[in-house]
């Protein structure tokens, strides 16, 4: 399915992004110079509230307001005065269908329009998606290069939206979720087994140091800590390669003396713990609540 003519093809895009949470403007040109679509970003990161359209480059724009769902995937093109001007709905990974105002099916765009699934603009002559670091297939529901950061959220690297293109979104095509968002990032079993394995790291570099000293007292304080963080940079590193949290040993072992000592189970958990339930989460759990709902 096309959606571009051939100018639209091949074009310089540039993007004026303010330091403020006010709106930003991307301007399409043709090879020769000629505007061909100006669009107003809002405070999503594919979020398009305003587009002037030129798809031919006659120099007559047709303005448009593009209605998204709650994923982002642009449902309606509307007019200023919200008059449906085109449809689309969508399927497996964003492989989608465009209607006329009257429900007849078109072939292409009849605006030139190509921000689709999740808002991300559709690559006609490749039938994917960008998702700025890598292409999304619709029709192998896959990316078609490997994840640059690697293992961060699935064993595959070629994996799109942790299988769960329905309700995840992945708008750097890195990592499912907001994952520059640190309150949605931290959710990430994988993100917080990293940092885990991190503070792991930090802390037998100090247990180090505190060993060396001459006094007796910092060098048991030295290697506890040493002991410590290996136990810490392992769990950590077991949880970001699966993606299921893991309690250290040194949790273990207090959950096992609270046992002994008469606590129930749940509460010589939250002891060893912290009061900390993360643990208790399945492996998809961080991926789901990462996502927009």
């Amino acid at each position: 399915m096309a959606f571009s003519s051939p100018r639209l093809r091949t074009r310089l895009r540039t993007r004026r992004r303010s330091r403020t949470s006010s709106p930003s403007t991307a301007f399409s040109t043709s090879n020769e110079g000629v505007p061909l679509a100006s669009l107003v970003y809002g405070r999503g990161i594919d979020e398009v509230v305003r587009a002037d359209l030129n798809p031919d480059g006659d120099g007559t724009a047709t303005t448009v307001i593009p209605i998204q769902d709650e994923l982002g995937n642009v449902a309606y093109l509307t007019g200023p005065d919200g008059t449906v001007l085109e449809r689309y709905d969508y399927e497996t990974y964003g492989r989608f269908r465009v209607f006329a105002p009257d429900g007849s099916a078109r072939t292409t765009s009849a605006f030139g329009w190509n921000r689709l699934f999740q808002g991300r603009e559709y690559v006609a002559a490749l039938e994917a998606y960008d998702f700025r670091n890598r292409h999304l297939l619709p029709a192998l529901g896959r990316f078609a290069q490997e994840d640059p950061l690697g293992y961060v959220d699935s064993l595959n690297l070629y994996q799109a939206f942790g299988g769960g293109w329905v309700n995840a979104t992945d708008p750097w095509g890195l990592m499912v979720g907001d994952w520059w968002d640190p309150r949605t990032a931290l959710a990430n079993p994988h993100v917080s087994g990293t940092l885990k394995a991190l503070g792991g790291g930090a802390e037998i570099t100090a247990g180090i140091a505190a060993a060396s000293t001459p006094t007796g007292v910092g060098q048991v304080v030295g290697a506890a800590a040493f002991l410590h963080g290996i136990d810490t940079f392992i769990s950590g590193v077991k949880q970001a390669v699966t993606g299921r949290s893991d309690q250290t040993l040194t949790s273990r072992g207090i959950e096992q003396i609270a046992t002994v000592a008469g606590a129930s189970p749940s509460a010589a958990y939250e002891i060893a713990e912290g009061g900390d339930e993360s643990h208790r989460r399945g492996p998809h759990d961080g991926a789901a609540s990462a996502s927009r709902v």
